[in-house]
């Protein structure tokens, strides 16, 4: 996604190797801990205040490179220059996922084998060059009443009869924590 300010974090164009972005693009589903209280609470102060945010000193002098926080056009694109202005490297595994559909994998799996809709997150060259890991924990875009009642039914008949995969999923299996899928796959970032 291209905004003004995007040459702040990528000096040298778009399709270049963003240097100074810490982290892949995220969505705007945070989650958080008392730990990032004071991380929020100087960002929304910066909102309220109107400040403009100085290029840092591994950044070209350059208009481009101040940015006026209340021209954001999005609360997501706020996450996102805070995270990386102030160097954030953690970022969660994709537990909130697209569609409410995205269960079908979860619910066509024997054991810990995915058969059906096995597809990982999109992957991206610098942060997840393999993928990104599933968690089935929620799913956004559930905009049918309808489908995600079906949904909501039959992983609850799944799981009474214990039929369900651990939540975590990546290359076609699924996993009980980080701690197993890091022992078969130790380059991944992502947290959960």
């Amino acid at each position: 996604a291209y905004t003004p300010w995007w040459r702040r974090f990528c000096p040298r164009g778009f399709n270049a190797v963003c240097t100074l972005q810490t982290t892949r693009w995220s969505h705007n589903h945070p989650t958080w801990t008392f730990w990032s209280v004071p991380f929020f609470g100087k960002w929304l102060r910066r909102s309220y205040k109107d400040e403009t945010i100085p290029p840092r000193a591994d950044m070209e002098e350059i208009p481009q490179n101040h940015v006026r926080v209340t021209d954001l056009s999005t609360d997501e694109d706020l996450i996102n220059l805070a995270i990386w202005e102030d160097g954030g490297t953690k970022q969660w595994c994709k537990f909130d996922l697209p569609d409410p559909t995205e269960f079908e994998a979860v619910l066509s799996a024997e054991g810990k084998v995915c058969l059906k809709d096995c597809h990982d997150m999109p992957e991206d060259e610098r942060f997840y060059p393999e993928g990104i890991p599933k968690v089935f924990f929620t799913a956004c875009h559930a905009v049918e009443p309808e489908v995600s009642e079906r949904f909501i039914d039959r992983l609850k008949k799944a799981s009474h009869a214990g039929r369900l995969p651990p939540p975590i999923h990546f290359k076609g299996h699924f996993y009980e924590s980080i701690e197993e899928l890091r022992k078969h796959h130790p380059q991944l970032k992502c947290i959960i």
